[in-house]
């Protein structure tokens, strides 16, 4: 349907996602990604072919570009998108269950990919598509009408409401500071970022539908924010192993950091970094409280540390600073 030629299949592999997407294994060695229409119909359009045809048009660093997909075939009108995927890969999910420590490899490709991205000049693309201005990610007004308290969703929406409620002011502040001079990805949650086993492609970002110009702390905050959460689970229970799991924590955190300091064109404000840290994990929250109707362990722990880190970001920069030397 997509008019690709390829060699024999030999595998395929449907992928967890909310749109139907296949993992297809080609007898020369070489894997693919086919991904359908999107069952949110306000996504159902070729956002991501543009997206990513508009970065490799942009001349961008080499680094960068091995991190992003490659369209091999597009068909708008069933829509179907074709991309090269690397396999066998792991989610950055999967590798820091349990507090592990990520190949150092995979971490600083992440961390320079990401330093590519937000040195991409934007003033031309701004002009083409202007639309892509992206806002944060939290609200500007916490306080619900009866209609919208009616439609929250889960057995413990008080809860989570009641804490974001607690963090109006913080989220203000967070849309004033708020800086559109960068291409974002703005969905880095940890299933979107995947980790090879070679050494020639350590690291692949997909997903990348609602790339568009906002701040980079975002970006950066949320892998900040995956790589923290394991730690928080385990401290809240199993105390006996958290010193040496916020150790391996810390490291992963700062490996990442250091490769995209140095790869970047601008200091990061690392209190900022950590409040969006705080953020993704409250997605997180809100995430599990609309698919599952309650927060469960998980959810109560993103809640409780989303809340701290977005409130008091200098307790959280211990996990954050950047190494010396």
């Amino acid at each position: 349907m997509a008019g690709l030629r390829h060699a024999e299949i030999t595998a395929t592999r449907v992928c967890g996602s909310r749109r139907l997407v296949v993992l297809v294994d080609f007898a020369d060695g070489s894997s693919a990604l086919i991904k359908c229409a999107d069952n949110d119909t306000v996504l159902t359009n070729d956002y991501e072919s543009v997206r990513l045809q508009l970065l490799h048009d942009q001349g961008i660093d080499a680094e960068l570009s091995r991190a992003l997909p490659t369209i091999l075939a597009h068909n708008a009108s069933i829509p179907l998108l074709v991309l090269d995927a690397i396999n066998p890969c792991r989610s950055l999910r999967d590798l820091v269950c349990g507090a592990r420590q990520v190949p150092e490899v995979g971490l600083r490709g992440l961390g320079r990919a990401l330093g590519g991205l937000h040195s991409v000049p934007t003033t031309r693309i701004s002009i083409l598509h202007p639309d892509w201005l992206l806002v944060p990610p939290v609200p500007l007004d916490t306080i619900l009408d009866p209609v919208e308290y009616s439609l929250g969703c889960g057995l413990e929406f008080d809860s989570f409401l009641a804490a974001m409620q607690e963090l109006e002011s913080e989220f203000r502040g967070l849309h004033e500071s708020w800086n559109h001079d960068y291409l974002v990805h703005f969905d880095l949650r940890d299933d979107n970022v995947l980790f090879g086993s070679s050494p020639e492609f350590p690291v692949r970002i997909i997903d990348w539908e609602v790339m568009g110009f906002g701040d980079r702390h975002l970006d950066v905050g949320f892998v900040v924010g995956q790589l923290v959460l394991p730690w928080l689970e385990m401290r809240c229970h199993d105390s006996a192993t958290g010193l040496e799991a916020l150790r391996i924590t810390h490291w992963n955190v700062a490996t990442f950091l250091d490769a995209y300091e140095r790869s970047s064109e601008r200091p990061l404000e690392v209190e900022c970094v950590a409040q969006y840290a705080g953020v993704s994990l409250l997605l997180l929250a809100s995430t599990r409280l609309q698919q599952l109707g309650s927060l469960g362990r998980q959810g109560h722990v993103a809640l409780l540390f989303g809340k701290r880190f977005v409130a008091d970001p200098g307790r959280a920069v211990a996990f954050i600073q950047m190494p010396r030397g």
